[in-house]
Order: structure tokens, then C-alpha cells, then sequence
């Protein structure tokens, strides 16, 4: 791996261990992510979606990695729902939703 992406992937494992169940999940997950990413132009511009690089997909991998490193849930496959956005903002930081789902419903 790169050191960016070890860097990140230390970096999730040492926030997110805090949050971590006592006991992984079991049923269905939806996992919403909301990546902030801090930039230097203008005011005007934050909170705007961010279409540049990095992909979404790259983030939510590493995280996803992480919280089954950690034990959030027994499998990643069990994320049968998945939402990312990307936004420009003065501060960058991740939000992170879990929530465990009934079996078949919606």
C-alpha cells in the first residue's frame, strides 16, 4: 500500500476503534459515508459536491476495511445498503452511519 493509504487506514482504525459494538452485527447494514474534504477556495464553494478526485469507492473500501478489522460486523458483505457523498468544505473529516436492517425489508 501507499503511505497516504496506510496513513488513512491507521488513522479510521485509531477514531473509529472507540465506536466499535461490543458484539459485531449479524443482519443486513446500510452504511451512509459523508466525506468532507477541506479545500482552499472560496467560501462560496463549501458544502458544494466535490467531482474531483479521490474516487468514493477508494474511501469506502479503506473504511470498510477498517470496521471489519474491528469487528463492526462479521462480514463487509453484509453492507447490502451503501451510500457516499463527497462535498468540498473548510474542514475535512468523515461521517459514518451503521444501521442494521430486518432481514428483506426496506
Amino acid at each position: 500500500r501507499k503511505p497516504s493509504v496506510q496513513a488513512l487506514r491507521n488513522l479510521l482504525t485509531l477514531k473509529m476503534n472507540r465506536y466499535r459494538p461490543k458484539q459485531p452485527f449479524e443482519k443486513p447494514i446500510r452504511l451512509t459515508v459523508i466525506l468532507y474534504f477541506d479545500i482552499k477556495q472560496p467560501k462560496k464553494i463549501w458544502g458544494t459536491y466535490k467531482t474531483t478526485k479521490p474516487d468514493c469507492d477508494n474511501y469506502v473500501k479503506e473504511i470498510k476495511d477498517v470496521m471489519t478489522n474491528l469487528r463492526f460486523w462479521k462480514d463487509d458483505n453484509q453492507v447490502a445498503d451503501l451510500r457516499v457523498v463527497k462535498y468540498n468544505a473548510e474542514k475535512g473529516t468523515i461521517f459514518i452511519r451503521l444501521e442494521e436492517l430486518e432481514d428483506g425489508k426496506t
